[in-house]
């Protein structure tokens, strides 16, 4: 692995942060649990009293998910089984105005239009995990499993959660080990990918006040999708395995704490890159460009002798602590992670031609306290919140130029990042409640941000024979300072070694609710918020041979987002229709955004860009059993100033020779984003003497949208629909169940990411999603 450091420094830190917290606290203290889900295991389920309560905590309590005055999505961790999801990019099925791609190195999540993609940014859609922010793109490719609530929080979230979030928030909550003997295990198989997923956990009571719950994962997918014609074999695939530890206590009776470890080991073999375009060049014409089951990728053999592959392995250390002071609650969330990943991906060209590796190292240690009360007239929250964590990536980009006639030896350039950063915030927030039906909410969170980074842009022959296990000093090793020229003529990148770019930031980010209640059925919110998103440098930075270099130039500022937002949630009566309308507008200055320009990726700030819309959801219980949800999505995001986009192929094509050719995007849509989107779930419970049928479909619609950063209409994806249809049968005491699965129906491939290929002037890079998924499953609970 690239970069290797002791942990043993940051784990004591963990139980120190720990042992304070214990000690503020007083010896009287009673059990109270934290985050439950009890409700939203029936979340779903109809019974003759119509539509049952959904309990969220995406506001760090239990409320009914109508009483949230945000834009939210909760989806049951049953749910997530019975349709064999096991990572966040299959939520894209089920969420409306959700985008997650794994293509490539680095992947990119969007809400509402806009995201975030590129190693070297905090995540604009954060994903937080029992509170605990994973804010790199690579813990998107950490498994789901034994998981009590995925709630997608839209727009910016800066109040209650430790890591402000421009564009939204994934909470994930997982199953926590209650006061008796509980197990449950589930097994799947998909036939047409030769798919297994295996998923369990086991809760047991230790003592009147401590239990214990182990889960454990396993996904192996031996086929791939694509054909691979240089290999001979199928690819992606899968080999994924995780396993989670919890141990809950509560010695006293105001007292509860809960201890967490989690391990994951993902791989993933091969691609899904394809050529659809023919370059330009005769020199470097490729033999497949044909969008179909196959692909032709070299990497696995001379002169690189590295197969595609992205292997990520993670640690998580927890401690939560939550004590009744009498007059309110304290909170505290400790935690330590350690996530180290490695890739190396092609160009998708049949010729052996380019090559990059990117390897990452990611620690963070956080620590969280808040206290909360709640007098009944007046609710208040305040807190304080640190974050020291340490990132370091290095890439090598890999051109072997004699292979498509050149002129130049076969070379790599090699660049990194050493960064540190540390995150310094406290937060209040109070609620007046001015009458029974109406109260407003106002708070902040005020964040101090400390960030130093060395970058480098250097200079190799062809690295060769990379591994997960390759070290940063091997590939240093290779560096020459003798070849920076060549590396300038063939990459257009100067070599150089920055230390100590500094940056301090200060971020005042606002909040206002406004709530009415005329009564327990209904309620219209209004919200004001203003977000950050820290800004960095640029890993990829290599300043231009006419320019130089620059300090200043390899820095990218900070994102802001400034959002509206005005909704009304209800029932009727009978609690046969539950409903929700929400209408928003966010504005981003500054956005954050990273490209591919040449032979590597460059960042950029846009300098305003906009979302806004109109997103519906009902669901309606019109007899017993017989469940309907359907959600309607309306979406305008576009980019208002942006005059230096990327161009697309063919206005480069189109540009004078040795111009630098760029396009203004300024009023074209974002990537990633339909104008129109919506779902359609149907299921109907049927009792059959002992047993109950459950048959159900559902229908994800969306219109056309961009899969690349800069609207080339090579990456343009026609409207499509998919369709997921499931059939469980269970009896009545629900102890076991089995069921049989369909994913994508009509077999729909469609676009998920799109990218110039680097070294083939004219070519373009689609990469595909997978194809119809048919599976059975079987689990029981005991």
């Amino acid at each position: 692995m690239l970069v290797t450091h002791k942990n043993t420094r940051i784990r004591k830190a963990l139980f120190a942060g720990t042992a304070i917290t214990l000690g503020m606290m007083s010896s009287n203290a009673f059990a109270q649990s934290t985050a439950s889900a009890t409700a939203a295991d029936t979340a779903e389920d109809v019974t003759s009293a119509g539509i049952q309560d959904i309990v969220v905590t995406a506001q760090k309590r239990e409320e009914r998910l109508r009483d949230v005055p945000v834009s939210i999505l909760a989806v049951s961790g049953e749910k997530l089984q019975d349709a064999n999801i096991a990572r966040l990019t299959d939520l894209v099925t089920i969420v409306p105005n959700f985008t997650l791609s794994l293509a490539g190195n680095a992947p990119t999540t969007n809400l509402r239009g806009f995201g975030t993609y590129g190693t070297q940014f905090a995540q604009s859609v954060g994903k937080f995990t029992d509170n605990v922010s994973y804010s790199r793109d690579l813990h998107a490719r950490l498994p789901l499993f034994d998981i009590e609530r995925v709630e997608v929080l839209k727009g910016p979230q800066v109040l209650l959660y430790g890591n402000s979030t421009t564009a939204g928030a994934l909470n994930i909550t997982t199953k926590q080990p209650g006061s008796e003997f509980e197990a449950d295990a589930s097994a799947s198989y998909e036939f047409n990918h030769d798919e297994t997923i295996v998923q369990g956990g086991v809760t047991v009571p230790l003592s009147d006040w401590a239990s214990f719950r182990v889960a454990g994962f396993f996904q192996n997918l031996d086929k791939g999708w694509l054909r691979n014609n240089f290999t001979g074999r199928d690819e992606p695939t899968f080999r994924n395995r995780a396993v989670r530890g919890t141990l809950r206590l509560t010695p006293t009776n105001d007292l509860t704490i809960s201890l967490k470890a989690e391990y994951d080991r993902v791989r993933d073999n091969g691609g899904t890159g394809q050529q659809i375009r023919q370059s330009t060049n005769p020199n470097r014409q490729q033999t497949d460009i044909t969008l179909d089951d196959y692909r032709t990728s070299t990497a696995s053999g001379a002169p690189f002798f590295s197969p595609e592959f992205v292997e990520v392995r993670h640690e998580t250390y927890q401690a939560d602590i939550s004590y009744d002071a009498g007059v309110g609650t304290i909170s505290s969330t400790t935690a330590y992670l350690n996530t180290r990943a490695g890739g190396s991906q092609s160009n998708t060209s049949d010729l052996p031609d380019y090559l990059n590796f990117l390897f990452t190292h990611y620690q963070q240690f956080s620590q969280e306290l808040r206290f909360t009360v709640n007098t009944g007239s007046i609710d208040y929250t305040f807190g304080g919140y640190f974050e020291d964590n340490k990132y370091k990536a290095a890439s090598v980009l890999d051109a072997n130029f004699p292979a498509i006639a050149v002129p130049l030896p076969a070379l790599g350039r090699y660049v990194d990042i050493d960064q540190r950063n540390k995150n310094y915030s406290v937060f209040a927030n109070l609620t007046a409640h001015l009458t029974d039906e109406f109260s407003v909410t106002a708070g902040a969170r005020y964040a101090i941000l400390h960030q130093n980074t060395d970058q480098s842009s250097l200079a190799a022959p062809l690295v060769t024979n990379v591994t997960f296990d390759t070290s940063q000093a091997d590939v240093l090793a290779q560096t020459d300072p003798a070849l920076c020229a060549l590396v300038q003529a063939g990459f257009a990148a100067v070599c150089h070694e920055f230390k100590d770019l500094k940056r301090k930031e200060y971020h005042f980010q606002p909040q206002v609710v406004i709530q009415y209640k005329p009564n327990s059925d209904i309620m219209f919110y209004g919200k004001f918020v203003k977000g950050a998103k820290q800004g960095g440098v640029d890993i990829a930075y290599g300043g231009t041979p006419a320019n130089g270099v620059s300090r200043e130039e390899a820095m990218f500022a900070p994102e802001t987002a400034t959002s509206f937002e005005v909704g009304v949630k209800g029932i009727t009566g009978d609690r046969m229709l539950e409903y929700s309308l929400g209408v928003f507008r966010t504005t981003f200055e500054d956005l954050q955004l990273s490209a591919f320009l040449g032979t590597s990726q460059f960042t950029t700030n846009v300098g305003k860009a906009r979302t806004q819309g109109v997103e519906a959801e009902v669901t309606f219980v019109p007899v017993t059993g017989l469940r309907i949800n359907a959600t309607a999505n309306y979406l305008d995001a576009t980019f208002r100033d942006f005059p230096n986009g990327v161009c697309t192929v063919e206005q480069i094509e189109a540009a004078p020779p040795g111009t630098v050719c760029m396009q203004d995007l300024s009023g074209r849509p974002t990537p990633f984003q339909s104008k129109y989107s919506g779902t359609l779930n149907v299921s109907y419970d049927i009792e059959a003497g002992d047993l109950r049928v459950t048959p159900g479909v559902s229908v994800m619609a969306k219109s056309g949208y961009y899969v690349g950063t800069n609207d080339d209409p090579l990456g343009y994806q026609k409207g499509l629909a998919l369709v997921d249809l499931n059939l469980a049968v269970t009896p009545v005491d629900s102890w076991w169940k089995a069921s049989v699965f369909v994913r994508n129906l009509t077999d729909k491939a469609y676009k998920e990411y799109g990218v110039a290929t680097a070294l083939i002037p004219g070519g373009y890079s689609i990469y595909m999603s997978r194809g119809r998924s048919i599976g059975v499953q079987v689990g029981a609970r005991f």
